[in-house]
């Protein structure tokens, strides 16, 4: 009976105390909803997420070489460089305010590299040289200033990229062959200088630097 009595006493308390906590969060999310935005308020916003475009980066610039200068001559000798392409670094983006100076995160991006070829004694052969890169970082901002309208930080970035490499070639009667995928690694790094976000709640942001996101990175942002 003491062991039905104390059961019955536990749920209720812990039913009640459930009530007490989905009321309190209830009133909570009602606040935050009539208050204006305050990005200082981290504990208020602590999350945001972002979609990015980067140019200029590294794994363009690193192809770029390696495709011109050091596998066109071994692998594929005979073809003559038509042109290089790059889709740019195109990011997604997840941070957790630990305070007013530090939000740390991470990100993950993509970019395409290619480069056309053409056969130098039959023009209709041609040929397509792909690398794509696939890169993950953890990163840290650490902010200047923090204000409702606009704020300021410099970025840090360590992580690492998957590299998938692949030729294909058109002969001229229009038949394809594909070289086998090869994969490989490298280290990733990101290091902006200078980053500045602006706007509410929903923002913009800018960023100078170099690495794996580029020399400019643009995008916009949403805290929540």
């Amino acid at each position: 009976m003491k062991k039905l009595v104390s059961l019955l006493l536990v749920l209720t308390l812990s039913g009640g105390a459930f009530q007490a906590y989905a009321e309190a969060s209830q009133t909570d999310s009602v606040a935050r909803k009539a208050e204006p935005f305050q990005l200082d308020l981290y504990h208020t916003y602590p999350n945001d997420i972002a979609i990015n475009y980067g140019v200029a980066s590294v794994q363009t610039f690193v192809s770029l070489i390696a495709e011109t200068m050091m596998i066109i001559p071994t692998a594929i000798g005979g073809m003559q460089f038509d042109g290089f392409h790059s889709t740019g670094s195109i990011g997604v983006s997840y941070y957790r305010s630990l305070g007013k100076t530090v939000s740390v995160g991470g990100v993950v991006n993509y970019n395409r590299v290619f480069s056309n070829f053409h056969d130098k004694d039959n023009p209709a052969i041609t040929g397509n040289f792909a690398m794509n890169w696939v890169v993950v970082m953890a990163t840290a901002k650490f902010y200047w200033f923090k204000k409702p309208g606009v704020a300021m930080y410099s970025k840090v970035g360590l992580g690492a990229g998957m590299l998938i490499n692949r030729f294909t070639k058109k002969e001229a009667d229009g038949t394809r062959a594909a070289s086998p995928l090869t994969v490989g690694w490298a280290p990733a790094a990101q290091l902006s200088a200078v980053g500045v976000e602006f706007g509410g709640q929903f923002r913009g942001f800018a960023e100078l630097g170099i690495g794996m996101e580029g020399i400019l990175n643009l995008g916009v942002k949403y805290y929540f």
